[in-house]
């Protein structure tokens, strides 16, 4: 762990401290560097450094960080999604059309009878959402999804395309000319939302000149 802290103001040098550091991690003194190999597993742990100026004026920054060994398992883990592969239907979603169905033909599931298809035909058109809770203590939780693109009249262009936000925040776009042909799957890090309850909004986005679609299958919300 290496955190390099820094201070403006005062009257310099500065003399550095901190509380609640992980065993085997230290600051130093003079630097301001925080550093050493963590043996303490800890979660959403609040960091205080204090710096002190040379006329004995201090200020102080808090921070929380997360430690845990690469084989960490969060005990109140798992998958957290309702209906994950939309095999009870709409159960769990919410959604402005007659998204989520027993599609067919081109538009078939990966798994199961059920998947939604999401029309790229407008901008903010098609839309599925789900909102759950990412617990505070899994400091490494994903999101995955199995989507493929179908040019419902044959042919793309860039206006073609899907995308996630997370409570209002885009963070995830594909377009459907860079998708291949058939069922691929895609990984979202949520680990900046640990302690979050997040609202996903999956969207169809295109225009009007080239008809396509986007079909999800078989999420997870994997709290971990």
């Amino acid at each position: 762990m290496i955190i390099q802290m820094t201070a403006k103001g005062g009257t310099a040098p500065y003399t550095w401290s901190a509380t609640g550091l992980p065993t085997d991690v230290t600051i130093n003194a003079t630097t301001g560097l925080i550093s050493g190999t963590p043996t303490q597993t800890l979660i959403n742990a609040t960091v205080t450094v204090s710096a002190k100026d040379t006329t004995g004026r201090s200020t102080q920054s808090r921070f929380e960080i997360t430690v845990v060994p690469p084989d960490w398992t969060c005990p109140s883990g798992g998958q957290k999604l309702v209906n994950p592969g939309f095999e009870s239907g709409g159960t769990g979603w919410w959604e402005n059309t007659d998204n989520i169905n027993r599609h067919t033909g081109a538009l078939a599931r990966r798994t199961g009878t059920w998947a939604a298809a999401l029309r790229a035909d407008s901008a903010g058109g098609a839309i599925i959402s789900q909102r759950a809770q990412v617990p505070r203590e899994c400091a490494w939780s994903t999101l995955t999804f199995w989507a493929k693109f179908v040019p419902l009249q044959g042919v793309t262009d860039d206006n073609d395309a899907m995308r996630l936000l997370l409570n209002d925040e885009p963070v995830f776009f594909l377009k459907g000319n860079t998708m291949g042909t058939g069922y691929r799957q895609y990984t979202v890090d949520l680990s900046r939302y640990a302690g979050q309850t997040v609202i996903l909004w999956f969207t169809g986005w295109g225009d009007y000149k080239n008809i396509s679609s986007i079909v999800l299958d078989d999420f997870a919300l994997n709290a971990r």
